[in-house]
C-alpha cells in the first residue's frame, strides 16, 4: 500500500477516533500501579458503599475496596484477553482458511467442522469449555479463540477461493510457482486488509464475551478485578450504590465502541471504492 493511501486510511475520523480511544486505553492499563490510588485489593469497611467523590472517586463497594483502582486494573485483563483472541483466532482461522481454500480435499471435511462448531452460540461454547476446564485467564483465552476461530476460517476461505481464480494465481501456477510461494506472495497480501478489519471485531467480541462469563461467574477468579466481576459483585447492591456497575459499565461500553468505530473506519477505508474516490 503506498504512502498516500496510507495517509488517506489514517484521516478517516473512525480509525481516529477508535485508534485514540485504544491507545488511551492501553496506556491506562499499562500505568494502572501509579493511576490507581488505592490497592485494587485493600479492604476498609468503615467505607464501604461510599459514593463518588472526595477520597474514592468513583466510590467504594460493598467491602470498602476502591472502585477506581478496581476499574483501572480491570482494563489490563479486558485488554489482555482482547488482544491474545485477536492474535490467536486471526492466526489460527488464517492457517485453517488457507487450507480449506486451496486445498478442495480438506475443503469439505474443515467447513463441516467449521459449520458444526459456529451451529452452537459461541457464549454457550465458551462456557462448556470454562466448565470443562476451569476458569482461568488462560482458558477463558482458549475458550474465546475456539469460539472464534471458525468465523475467521469461513471469511479467510471465502476470500481464497476467490483469489485462487484470479490471473496472477493462473499465471504464477503456469510459470511453475509452488503452492506456498503462490501463498505467499500472492494470497496472504491480499488477505491482510480484510482480516485487520475481522481483528477488530474479534478484539471486541472477547472484551464483551470475558465480561459475560465473569459476570455470571464462569470468568477470572472474584479476586480479580475485572469489568465483568465488579458489575456482577455490584448488581445485588445496586439500588444502594449504583455506581458500583455504572462506572466499570460506561468504561465497557467506551473500549467496544472504540474497536468497532476502528474497525468500521477500517472497513470503509479499505473499501476500493474509497480509495478511487479520493
Amino acid at each position: 500500500m503506498k504512502s498516500a493511501q496510507l495517509a488517506l486510511i489514517a484521516s478517516r475520523p473512525g480509525i481516529l477516533f477508535g485508534a485514540g480511544l485504544m491507545v488511551a486505553m492501553a496506556l491506562v492499563a499499562i500505568a494502572a500501579p501509579w493511576l490507581a490510588p488505592i490497592d485494587p485489593q485493600s479492604i476498609a469497611p468503615f467505607d464501604r458503599l461510599q459514593g463518588p467523590g472526595g477520597h474514592y472517586w468513583f466510590g467504594t463497594d460493598q467491602i470498602g475496596r476502591d472502585v477506581y483502582s478496581r476499574t483501572l486494573y480491570g482494563a489490563r485483563v479486558s485488554l489482555i484477553v482482547g488482544c491474545a483472541v485477536a492474535v490467536t483466532s486471526i492466526s489460527i482461522g488464517l492457517l485453517l482458511g488457507l487450507l480449506s481454500g486451496f486445498i478442495p480435499r480438506l475443503d469439505a471435511v474443515l467447513m463441516r467442522v467449521m459449520d458444526g462448531m459456529m451451529a452452537i452460540p459461541s457464549i454457550l461454547l465458551a462456557i462448556s469449555l470454562i466448565a470443562l476446564t476451569g476458569p482461568s485467564l488462560r482458558n477463558i483465552i482458549i475458550a474465546i479463540t475456539i469460539a472464534e476461530v471458525p468465523r475467521v476460517t469461513r471469511l479467510v476461505r471465502g476470500l481464497v477461493v476467490g483469489l485462487r481464480g484470479q490471473l496472477f494465481v493462473e499465471a504464477a501456477r503456469a510459470s511453475g510457482t509452488t503452492v506456498p510461494v503462490i501463498l505467499y506472495r500472492h494470497i496472504i497480501p491480499n488477505l491482510l486488509a480484510p482480516l485487520l478489519v475481522q481483528a477488530s471485531y474479534v478484539f471486541a467480541a472477547g472484551v464483551m464475551t470475558e465480561a459475560i462469563l465473569s459476570f455470571i461467574g464462569a470468568g477470572v477468579p472474584p479476586e480479580t478485578p475485572s469489568w465483568g466481576n465488579i458489575i456482577a459483585e455490584g448488581r445485588t447492591v445496586f439500588q444502594l450504590a449504583p455506581h458500583i456497575v455504572l462506572f466499570p459499565s460506561l468504561v465497557l461500553s467506551i473500549m467496544v465502541l472504540a474497536v468497532n468505530a476502528l474497525g468500521d473506519g477500517l472497513r470503509d477505508a479499505f473499501d476500493p471504492r474509497f480509495l478511487e474516490k479520493k
